[in-house]
């Protein structure tokens, strides 16, 4: 369970430093053509694991017309959040921590 709440932690330590991130590249066509492909085999409803990278930023990238979408995962780049933002990506479907 990722979740722990505050009261759990018994030390923690400020750090006033940036996080690390890194520019995405620009997509090549094969990656493209990939994202395209993946994209159309997702489901709405579907419960999506995603990484980071070129072809998981072009999936995502194809999922605007995708309903009731969740989001199961260690990790995720930035184009997740359009897909937030626009009430794509609800998380309503899914059986492990529904809705959120």
């Amino acid at each position: 369970d990722g979740i722990i709440h505050i009261s759990r932690i018994s030390a923690a330590i400020e750090v006033d430093t940036p996080i690390h991130s890194h520019d995405p590249e620009t997509p090549s066509e094969i990656e493209i053509q990939i994202g395209k492909h993946v994209a159309e085999l997702i489901e709405d409803g579907a419960t999506l694991q995603m990484g980071i990278g070129g072809i998981p930023n072009v999936v995502l990238n194809n999922l605007m017309n995708h309903k009731r979408l969740g989001i199961h995962t260690e990790m995720f780049s930035d184009g997740i959040l359009p897909l937030i933002e626009e009430g794509i990506i609800t998380g309503e479907e899914k059986e492990v921590k529904t809705g959120k």
